[in-house]
């Protein structure tokens, strides 16, 4: 791009002569607005780094040189800006700062942050799953998803009657069992550390007698002990693989979720709920976007809705992207485990493993377990055979 005459806009345009990709986080908007798209950008630039709408006097060109954000690119769908990476410092917050544009939304009907792209060495600043997708290898049986069920109805159970649904759910095959996302920590009928204390020694021996781990996900969520949640998580399940996992949302906020990572070394998984916080709205972060983020956040999997039934923000096309974002090269970062709930059962698997062409995602079940009229470990085995079945038929 040209450099700017305007002396408002003088130094924030990106020059190769003197900028180096290696020293700036690249944010790449979809803009939709009537106003002037140059302008919009220059403004952009100028608000999220070193000053405001207007030049101050104090603002240097050198100043501008070392820490202003540079437009690199503006076109009739994208702009494209780049901050220095002494802006951003390693954390969460700096980057959703840098992309976060405040601003009254007259000045734009859509802004979409589409895509980050971090330098290796501020990546290494990061955190880093401890699994991601090897959780398929760790918890899950070969050329199978990781069969994951939810205990329902969370809410309302005692310890024991839950620890029993979650017990005949391992029992008839499944990798995994977790809370549902309604069943709070502090649950009154059903605390974290009553149904924990009675699940480590069942997963325990069920280990031992199925001859494979099994994992227990908790749902930690809470505004002040989810840290403490999951150091007790850590010492009630100490093994290798894990005893037991932690169950997080987007509703903490991303910066806490990192913390959350630094608390523990039990697997997290991401739920979906909260992700429209961030996915809609005039300003929004795209999917590949966020869930660059969420691994910057060292989560291992994401539960994301569906693709195959009207009301769930997912399309086959989406599903297929969503593989591929979780997969996709960053440095040295794991991959996080693509993850699928909401709705499902032993009839759904069959389109989904169509769409994505693997067997290598979390397969997660609720109701087709927990309702299934001779119990759940006949409606976990239901849905294992069901897998086999599509698997030796069509995918082997």
């Amino acid at each position: 791009m040209k450099q700017e005459d305007s002396a408002l806009d003088r130094g924030l345009t990106w020059d190769s002569r003197y900028d180096d990709l290696g020293d700036h986080v690249v944010l790449t908007f979809r803009l939709e607005t009537g106003a002037d798209r140059k302008d919009t950008a220059y403004l952009f630039a100028r608000i999220l780094s070193t000053s405001c709408a207007v030049r101050l006097c104090e603002e240097t060109d050198e100043i501008r040189r070392r820490r202003g954000a540079k437009v690199v690119e503006v076109d009739d769908k994208c702009v494209v800006l780049a901050f220095p990476v002494a802006n951003i410092t390693g954390q969460i917050v700096d980057l959703l700062l840098a992309s976060y544009v405040d601003l009254n939304t007259e000045i734009y009907a859509v802004l979409e942050l589409e895509d980050l792209v971090l330098p290796s060495t501020l990546i290494s600043a990061f955190e880093r799953a401890p699994f991601g997708r090897r959780l398929l290898t760790s918890y899950g049986r070969p050329r199978r998803p990781l069969v994951i069920g939810v205990v329902k109805p969370s809410q309302g159970l005692a310890p024991s009657a839950h620890v029993e649904l979650a017990v005949e759910a391992f029992r008839g095959g499944c990798d995994v069992v977790k809370d549902d996302e309604n069943l709070l920590p502090a649950d009154l009928e059903n605390p974290l550390p009553e149904r924990v204390s009675r699940l480590a020694p069942r997963i325990r021996t069920l280990r031992e007698k199925l001859q494979r781990p099994l994992m227990y996900v908790v749902n930690i969520h809470s505004d002040v002990d989810a840290e403490r949640y999951c150091r007790y998580l850590d010492e009630a399940g100490s093994a290798l693989p894990p005893l037991f996992g932690a169950l997080v949302s987007p509703m903490l906020g991303l910066p806490y979720l990192r913390l959350l990572r630094r608390a523990t070394s039990v697997p997290l998984f991401c739920h979906s709920t909260g992700i429209g916080l961030f996915v809609s709205g005039a300003f929004r972060i795209s999917r590949r976007a966020y869930i660059k983020l969420l691994r910057l956040t060292g989560i291992d999997a994401l539960i994301h809705a569906p693709p195959f039934a009207n009301g769930w923000q997912c399309s086959p096309e989406l599903a297929a992207q969503l593989r591929t974002w979780c997969a996709e090269p960053m440095h040295d970062l794991p991959e996080i485990l693509l993850t699928f709930g909401g709705g499902l059962g032993p009839t759904n698997y069959k389109h989904i493993r169509r769409i994505l062409g693997t067997s290598e995602f979390g397969y997660l079940v609720g109701g087709s377990i927990f309702a299934h009229p001779r119990g759940p470990a006949a409606g976990a085995k239901s849905l294992n055979e069901a897998i086999d079945e599509a698997e030796s038929r069509n995918y082997q």
